[in-house]
C-alpha cells in the first residue's frame, strides 16, 4: 500500500507539479491551498497522511500555524512534516531551530532531495 502524502502550498503550479511528482512515485496524494483547508482536509480522512509537506508562507494560515495546530491535536501530532520554503540557506537554520523537529526544503530543488528526504521522514516515522 502506498503512502499518503498531504501537500499544503498556495501556488498552484507548485501544488500540481508536486502531485504528479509523488504520484509517479507511487504515493497517494491528497492536498490544500492554505493551512485552514489542511485542516479541514485532515478532519475529513479516514486514513492519516504518512507526512505533511506545507510550504510556509501561505495566507489564511501558514504553515507555521499549521504544524503547530497539528502538534496540539493528538491524533495528528505524530504526522511528520517537511517544510518547503523558499527561505534563502542562512535563513533555513533559523527555521530549523524555531520548527524543531521539522525538516525544510529549500524552493528550487531537486525531484531527487525530495524523494530522499520523503522516505527519510516516512522510513523514522
Amino acid at each position: 500500500m502506498s503512502s499518503l502524502i498531504l501537500i499544503v502550498d498556495d501556488n498552484i503550479d507548485i501544488l500540481l507539479n508536486l502531485q504528479v511528482t509523488l504520484e509517479f512515485n507511487d504515493y497517494k496524494v491528497i492536498s490544500a491551498e492554505n493551512g485552514k483547508q489542511a485542516i479541514k482536509v485532515l478532519r475529513k480522512l479516514n486514513q492519516l497522511p504518512a507526512l505533511i509537506i506545507s510550504d510556509i508562507m501561505m495566507p489564511e494560515m501558514n504553515g507555521y500555524e499549521l504544524f503547530s495546530a497539528v502538534s496540539e491535536n493528538p491524533i495528528w501530532n505524530h504526522i511528520p512534516f517537511l517544510f518547503l520554503s523558499a527561505y534563502s540557506p542562512e535563513k533555513k537554520e533559523i527555521v530549523i531551530n524555531e520548527i524543531n523537529e521539522a525538516d525544510i526544503i529549500i524552493k528550487p530543488f531537486k525531484d531527487e532531495e525530495l524523494l530522499r528526504n520523503i522516505s527519510k521522514k516516512i522510513i523514522l516515522k
